[in-house]
């Protein structure tokens, strides 16, 4: 939110911070729209990410841009094309994730994610 500020994009931009399920979430539909989602990996509760993807799928925006743990890209491709989506792989990055337990014992994690750009078939 503070790089939109600071880009003078505020105006232009809709943060929303909100639970959600792959059924529920606070939109219905944003044709339009463009999303930006960084769910949960999934690594504590297996298939977290693949809900917040699958609400977005639902909302038919025009594209989604998704930080994703690395590793899953042909599954990501069979969920997009099986909902009218085509999907590539921006790119794979070291995502920094610090520590917020007492007992976690490096301070900062680097995981491997990839950067997915799914977009709407025929615009």
């Amino acid at each position: 939110m503070e790089a939109a500020r600071r880009l003078g994009l505020e105006s232009l931009i809709e943060f929303i911070v909100s639970r959600i399920s792959r059924d529920t979430g606070p939109i219905s539909y944003c044709g339009d729209c463009i999303v930006v989602t960084n769910p949960p990996f999934g690594v504590w509760r297996r298939g977290v990410d693949t809900e917040f993807i699958l609400y977005a799928l639902s909302l038919k925006p025009t594209r989604i841009y998704a930080i994703l743990k690395s590793g899953n890209l042909e599954y990501h491709r069979g969920l997009a094309l099986s909902r009218g989506y085509d999907v590539k792989l921006l790119w794979t990055l070291k995502f920094p994730i610090p520590a917020s337990m007492e007992h976690h014992r490096s301070r900062v994690r680097r995981v491997d994610v990839d950067v997915l750009c799914y977009e709407r078939k025929g615009g």
